[in-house]
């Protein structure tokens, strides 16, 4: 007859023990694709846009029909780290180019951080006194503090009506 020695199967209970948390442990690293980009999007809106200036633009003495824009808005999210946000932008049209905006754009942060982008954008439709919608894309050049070298993508689609002003629907991708 054999006899098992208690301090054995203490010893291969806790080794067993062991490999089973550092199992579960490794597979809660290895989430699925979409999990893992489902984390690095942030989304929000902003309903009102401030204009603060806007006026026709001239190209070596020859006028353009265009213009420069400064705009100052608040965006609204669900992550606290964009939520109340304020969102300074300013850009210039480029008449008949397919992105015909450009311009630049700097956000502080409610913990007082700040992120500055790069953009482009496009007119998609505009109805005479109607509705007017937009969409600009850009790049995070730049970041503080928590956004210190963030690598991110901007999407901004905006609406503008007379009966309800500007609104518009935001989304940051980090990369």
């Amino acid at each position: 007859m054999t006899t098992i020695n208690k301090s054995k199967v203490t010893i291969i209970n806790w080794g067993l023990t062991t490999i089973f948390i550092v199992i579960c442990f490794l597979l809660s690293l290895t989430q699925s694709q979409d999990a893992y980009a489902e984390m690095k999007k942030v989304s929000g809106t902003t309903k009102a846009f401030v204009r603060l200036a806007q006026t026709h633009i001239a190209v070596a003495d020859t006028p353009v029909k265009g213009y420069l824009g400064v705009y100052n808005s608040v965006l609204s999210s669900a992550n606290p780290d964009w939520n109340n946000a304020r969102f300074f932008l300013f850009w210039y049209d480029e008449p008949a180019k397919e992105w015909d905006d450009k311009g630049y754009g700097v956000i502080t942060h409610p913990a007082g951080d700040q992120t500055f982008i790069k953009f482009v954008g496009r007119e998609i439709s505009a109805i005479e006194g109607s509705e007017v919608t937009a969409e600009h894309e850009g790049f995070f050049i730049e970041g503080t503090g928590k956004f210190k070298d963030i690598k991110a993508r901007w999407l901004w689609k905006w609406k503008s009506t007379h009966s309800e002003g500007r609104m518009a629907e935001w989304k940051v991708e980090y990369f």
